[in-house]
């Protein structure tokens, strides 16, 4: 059932409307009243939805958060928490992979790579609670590394899993042993994986990834197990060692049993990396070629996903969509194994350090809010806070925002 509820600045009869709620009912809130309300109302306003959130996210009761949010950003007012959660809470790897930033033999040192290797648990613990009040839906467990070699990963993924979070773990599944204990957890967590693969047999995985051949065989059986438990969507980068087995590749995810793939380009910055990067006439045939991995991919059961990382660069790339404007900090946030908070994975400006369980106070912050309002008031890709956004894996739902709320 769906209940319609537009909120009032005391929040008055909210007791006796709660009493009526029915558990696995759906909410969809009406907030035009911040309108009204001065910074003082404003702050009373939001803890009081914040505790009315916990409160019916306890009682199993669905939050309309989309509407939510856009009402959130139509009256400037920064309601919730992310949408979606980045945790970064591992930046040691067990892998030396050829197009990896921080950890690639061309450009792993001991600068680039920070000395705390992991996300302390008590922070993570601090920041999953908060974020529940906040309004948090996706929780993303991952890293600058391999984020199931952090030593308490399955208190981690208990702790998610206590509340009512989709929670998506960035993986190379390789670690063996922790992943067999995940597969013992309750199969009642919302919990799914994605899995970088860019190989299609041993020589390529030796190649890219500069492991043993022999461990190829025994990550796709791995691979297999984890598709058993979730969902598994395979991310397979495109550059000059990969691009001429995508139909190869399709396959080999049909004999797993994983019937999704994210196609995407890999961003590299250091001058031997840049020298894997398809050059403009292969970048272009690829694109000729989509339809037909497409139509390939249907026989096969696959479905692949071109669109945000594949065909949205490159219309940004020939200037012929550019971001204007960015609403991703309505949306998602991001936190490093140091605590540095970002509102995009492309670190464009640093707006706080989440520790000792401050993530609401650094997110709610002035420099917090003020950097998000600039954002939707409009960006310049050529100044300091937002030169990485001319390449923004978000710039359709950016462009599509703007339209909304014109």
């Amino acid at each position: 059932m769906l209940y319609k509820w537009k909120l009032n600045k005391d929040f008055g009869s909210s007791e006796k409307i709660l009493a009526k709620i029915k558990p696995n009912a759906n909410i969809d809130f009406d907030i035009s009243i911040v309108r009204e309300l001065n910074s003082e109302e404003f702050k009373r306003f939001r803890q009081r939805l914040w505790e009315l959130i916990y409160t019916l996210r306890n009682k199993k009761i669905s939050i309309h958060f989309e509407n939510l949010r856009l009402q959130s950003i139509l009256y400037n007012a920064l309601l919730l928490g992310p949408q979606t959660l980045q945790l970064n809470i591992s930046n040691k790897c067990n892998y030396r992979c050829k197009f990896c930033i921080p950890h690639s033999e061309f450009t792993r040192s001991e600068s680039n790579i920070s000395s705390d290797y992991f996300m302390p648990f008590e922070d993570i613990k601090n920041v999953v609670d908060q974020a529940y009040m906040l309004g948090t839906e996706i929780i993303y467990v991952c890293g600058e590394g391999e984020p199931l070699l952090h030593p308490k990963i399955l208190d981690i993924i208990s702790h998610i899993g206590k509340y009512d979070f989709k929670i998506i773990i960035l993986t190379n599944a390789s670690i063996f042993k922790v992943i067999s204990r995940i597969l013992e957890l309750p199969t009642s967590l919302k919990l799914s994986f994605v899995v970088n693969l860019s190989a299609v047999d041993s020589g390529k995985y030796a190649l890219i990834y500069r492991k043993r051949p022999s461990m190829f065989n025994k990550l796709l059986e791995n691979i297999k197990n984890i598709n058993r438990y979730g969902p598994v969507l395979l991310s397979y980068l495109i550059f000059k060692d990969t691009y001429k087995d995508i139909f190869e590749f399709i396959k080999l995810a049909h004999s797993l049993n994983v019937t999704m793939i994210r196609f995407k380009f890999p961003i590299l910055y250091d001058t031997k990396q840049r020298e894997m990067l398809l050059s403009d006439k292969k970048m272009d045939m690829l694109l000729h070629n989509l339809s037909k991995i497409e139509g390939f991919s249907k026989k096969y059961g696959v479905n692949v996903e071109f669109k945000k990382y594949i065909i949205n660069y490159y219309l940004q790339r020939s200037s012929r969509i550019n971001v204007e404007k960015c609403y991703n900090g309505w949306f998602f946030s991001k936190i490093n194994v140091n605590g540095d908070i970002y509102i995009c994975c492309k670190e464009n400006k640093f707006l706080g350090r989440a520790s000792s369980g401050n993530f609401k106070e650094v997110f709610f912050s002035p420099a917090y809010v003020s950097y998000v309002l600039q954002g939707k008031r409009g960006i310049d890709i050529y100044s300091k806070d937002w030169r990485k956004c001319r390449f923004c894996l978000e710039c359709e739902r950016n462009i599509q925002l703007n339209k909304i709320l014109i």
